[in-house]
């Protein structure tokens, strides 16, 4: 997964309600099995109405 901050392009702005170039955090994912990526999704959100956060798993035994 990739995020980073960018201008919001004119369709952006216009779906999500915002003024022209408003900063948007723009989230690039894919989805995968254990075989191959199935999905790969790409998300735009204005940052002041959502809070990303990660979820690392550990696995303490690495074998």
């Amino acid at each position: 997964m990739t995020n980073r901050r960018a201008a919001a392009t004119a369709e952006e702005a216009d779906r999500l309600g915002l003024g022209r170039g408003a900063v948007v955090m723009v989230i690039r994912r894919t989805y995968s099995t254990a075989e191959r990526p199935m999905e790969t999704a790409g998300i735009v959100v204005p940052p002041d109405r959502y809070e990303l956060a990660y979820t690392i798993p550990v696995n303490p035994d690495p074998e």
